[in-house]
C-alpha cells in the first residue's frame, strides 16, 4: 500500500502515460460507484459531496507530501481520516442528520 501511495504522489520518477491513465480511470470509477449511493438530502444547501471529496484529496495529498521522507503509518492515516470525516459531517450535514 505504501508503494502505491508513494508512486502516485512521486514527482521524482516519471509515471508512464498508461499508468497515469489507469490511475485516473480507477479514481473516476471508484468515485462514480461510491457517490451513486450517497443520500444528497443529508447535505446542507450549497454543500455537496464532490467538494468534500476534493477536500479529502487535498488533505491526504498534503499529509503525503509532509511525510514524504518518513514511512507512511496507515493506522495514523485511518485515525486522521476518521477525525476529518466527523469534522466534515458537522460542516456539511444538516443538523437532523448528525
Amino acid at each position: 500500500m505504501e508503494f502505491s501511495i508513494r508512486s502516485f504522489y512521486s514527482d521524482k520518477e516519471e509515471m508512464s502515460d498508461d499508468l497515469k491513465k489507469k490511475t485516473r480511470e480507477g479514481i473516476r470509477s471508484n468515485y462514480n460507484q461510491y457517490f451513486s449511493k450517497i443520500n444528497l438530502g443529508k447535505f446542507k444547501d450549497g454543500v455537496g459531496p464532490t467538494e468534500i471529496f476534493q477536500m479529502f484529496i487535498w488533505l491526504v495529498d498534503g499529509y503525503t507530501q509532509q511525510m514524504s521522507n518518513e514511512p507512511i503509518n496507515l493506522d495514523n492515516v485511518g485515525i486522521m481520516l476518521a477525525n476529518w470525516t466527523e469534522m466534515f459531517k458537522r460542516i456539511a450535514y444538516k443538523e437532523d442528520h448528525l
